[in-house]
């Protein structure tokens, strides 16, 4: 008797092969999330925000562009998510190459020599 190994599926989105489940509820899970990692990324920084409330210390530019292409990604992503029509489009955006690209920090980039 051969055994057939089972169909492999992406246990995020569906319960087996071929039954997704529910795309309503999947959408509401991915935008939290989405927004919790968006957070996270952002809360080490959050410090000179908060030294900029307190005693008006500038937030370097650099910080401050970088925090704003943070939201405006997370911002991009929940949309994205919400066009969705059903678990297998969702499915594709989530495991593509768009969702999980979010910009660098600064901190990432090294100062060009001059010279």
């Amino acid at each position: 008797m051969l055994f057939r190994s089972p169909e492999p599926y992406d246990q995020r989105f569906y319960w087996g092969p071929g039954l997704p489940k529910d795309h309503a509820q999947l959408v509401e899970q991915w935008t939290a999330q989405t927004r919790t990692t968006a957070g996270l990324m952002l809360s080490p920084t959050d410090w000179m925000v908060m030294r900029k409330v307190d005693n008006g210390t500038e937030i370097p530019i650099d910080w401050q562009l970088w925090r704003e292409t943070i939201r405006m990604a997370a911002n991009a992503k929940v949309a994205a998510i919400e066009a969705t029509a059903d678990t297998d489009a969702l499915a594709a955006y989530i495991t593509g190459s768009e969702y999980g690209a979010w910009p660098a920090d600064p901190s990432q980039f090294q100062p060009e020599d001059e010279g």
